[in-house]
C-alpha cells in the first residue's frame, strides 16, 4: 500500500516535470513549476512514512540526531542527559545507562 502510494506520487512528479519542460509560456510554466514543488513536498513527506521499513537504523538514529519525520537535531536531549560534574575545576562526564548499545 505505501509503495503503491509512493509510485503514484513519483508518476505525478515525473509528469509535472515533463509538463514544465514542454511549456514555453512563462506564466503557465510558473504555475506548473509551483505544482511540481507541491508534489515534491508530498514526495518528501511520503519518504518518511516508508523510512522505518526501508532504511537501517544508524548511530544518528540511536543517539536521537535523526528524529521522526527526518528532523535533524544536532544536539539531541540524550547528549544533555549525561551530566558533567566539576571536581577541582576539571569537567568529568559521567556515563549513563543510555551509553551502552
Amino acid at each position: 500500500m505505501l509503495l503503491a502510494e509512493r509510485e503514484n506520487i513519483v508518476k505525478e512528479y515525473e509528469k509535472a516535470t515533463l509538463d514544465w519542460i514542454d511549456h514555453s509560456v512563462p506564466l503557465e510554466a510558473t504555475e506548473i513549476k509551483a505544482n511540481r514543488h507541491k508534489i515534491a513536498a508530498a514526495l518528501k513527506e511520503d519518504y518518511w512514512k516508508l523510512d522505518p521499513y526501508i532504511r537501517a537504523r544508524s548511530l544518528y538514529d540511536r543517539t536521537g540526531m535523526i528524529q521522526p519525520g527526518g528532523k535533524i537535531c544536532f544536539y539531541p536531549a540524550t547528549q544533555l542527559a549525561t551530566t558533567a560534574s566539576t571536581a577541582n575545576g576539571v569537567h568529568k562526564v559521567e556515563p549513563s545507562a543510555d551509553d551502552v548499545d
